[in-house]
């Protein structure tokens, strides 16, 4: 847990870029800053590792004040991802993802077995980019393996400061995909930084909106267009945006919905997601054929993303999943309910 109190941040020019900060991360939270440009979000980002010192206030690491911690061993433990990406130019792949493993001494064969495992993670074959130049990559291969090099002494949080701005719109959108999903898998707690909107409903757990370097309210996507705290909450927002609403709040449960299944039960229904007693999906048949390769959707993605996978499968429902268990499908049903409710 990551715990701000009373924190505030007032640079030699008298800028004041963060003032009585005053909350709490929950240990395995995706946490987003959000706010306009020069609302105080990075320096908050900042202020965890220590790249910044707060001018007064504590921030407390699972219990401990971080200013009393070795800055050295906080940092080993806390990975961070930039706009920039920065790998070093002169460093392979894999020697770039192994700077701070070596730093901490291990073994080579630990090195070697950690990079490969985090190229698969990120889905990047081992032996096809481990000897890799940074400059042989693309933008979105490059973010992948600042993902990975942060993620390689295995830190407890994640810093994430604007990853994806600097990446046209198709990459951007897989690299928030892949994020999320990867959340799934690794459990970390992420904190966020970004000014889009749409990139923190989709991907954030909860939403810290800044202004002027104060908070002005925490909460999740939803919660922030449904009840916002003031003007600016809803301005910023925008409350009748539907772009907004998670996918979990548009489905059909998997005890409600029509296709999702414990057994294969015939071949008159048209399309059957079967599941097993953990609810993941085991198979998905249409028309009396197996799908090879059924697409799922997180349970946050967004409405624009669901329609996009629907019109790509050519089915009529989509699988929704949470921490890789069906919870539930959305339909050309579900999104039509929701155009009319507008």
């Amino acid at each position: 847990m990551i715990v701000f109190d009373g924190v505030a941040k007032e640079f030699a020019d008298g800028t004041r870029a963060a003032h009585d900060l005053q909350f709490s991360i929950e240990k395995g939270e995706f946490f987003v800053l959000i706010g306009p440009s020069g609302c105080g979000k990075t320096t908050t980002l900042k202020m965890i590792n220590r790249l910044i010192e707060p001018t007064s206030g504590t921030i407390s690491i699972n219990g401990t004040n971080a200013a009393e911690q070795n800055i050295h061993a906080l940092r080993w433990n806390i990975g961070y991802v930039l706009q920039q990406i920065a790998l070093f130019p002169n460093m392979t792949v894999a020697e770039n993802i192994a700077v701070v493993p070596e730093m901490k001494k291990w073994n080579q064969n630990q090195i070697k077995a950690r990079v490969d495992e985090l190229l698969t993670l990120v889905g990047m074959a081992p032996d096809s980019f481990r000897d890799r130049m940074p400059n042989d990559l693309s933008g979105g291969q490059q973010q992948r393996i600042g993902v990975a090099r942060a993620l390689a002494a295995d830190p407890g949080i994640l810093l994430m400061d604007e990853p994806f701005s600097a990446l046209d719109p198709i990459t951007r959108e897989q690299l928030q995909n892949d994020i999320k999903d990867l959340q799934e898998t690794i459990q970390k707690t992420i904190v966020f930084v970004t000014h889009d909107i749409d990139e923190a409903a989709k991907l954030g757990d909860r939403l810290c909106l800044m202004k002027e370097g104060s908070v002005v309210q925490i909460g999740s996507a939803s919660e922030l267009r449904d009840s916002p705290a003031s003007d600016f909450v809803r301005d910023f927002i925008g409350s009748s945006d539907k772009s907004m609403v998670a996918l979990k709040e548009v489905m059909a449960p998997s005890e409600e919905s029509k296709y999702v299944k414990n057994e294969w039960e015939s071949e008159e229904q048209m399309l059957q997601y079967v599941t097993n007693h953990q609810n993941e999906l085991v198979q998905a048949i249409y028309n009396g054929v197996i799908l090879d390769d059924p697409l799922t959707l997180p349970h946050s993605s967004s409405i624009k993303e669901a329609f996009a996978a629907l019109q790509s499968q050519g089915v009529p429902a989509i699988p929704v999943h949470e921490q890789n268990k069906i919870i539930g499908t959305v339909s050309y049903e579900e999104l039509a309910r929701l155009a009319v409710d507008a």
